[in-house]
């Protein structure tokens, strides 16, 4: 969690793609992309529709990746098994 937050605090100040243009694909490990991607996403839509946008960027910029999130996991659970160790 403090990841994620790591990152939305950077990329609201504008650090994190100047991170991920010099570091390259490394930067853009899943728990601080995900903070920049949602934050990336709400300041997108706020300079489209105003205040509205805090509440749609952030689901509209992230909800590719949490969707197939959900689905992949749904077809693991469907092909294994899970059991008591």
């Amino acid at each position: 969690m403090a990841f994620v937050i790591l990152g939305s605090i950077l990329s609201s100040f504008d650090i994190y793609q100047k991170l991920v243009e010099f570091a390259g694909a490394g930067a853009s490990i899943p728990l601080p992309g995900f903070g920049n991607i949602v934050i990336e996403g709400v300041k997108k839509e706020i300079d489209k529709f105003g205040f509205i946008g805090i509440l749609s960027g952030g689901l509209k910029s992230c909800a590719a990746g949490v969707s197939s999130a959900i689905f992949f996991s749904l077809l693991a659970s469907f092909i294994f098994k899970s059991h008591d160790k």
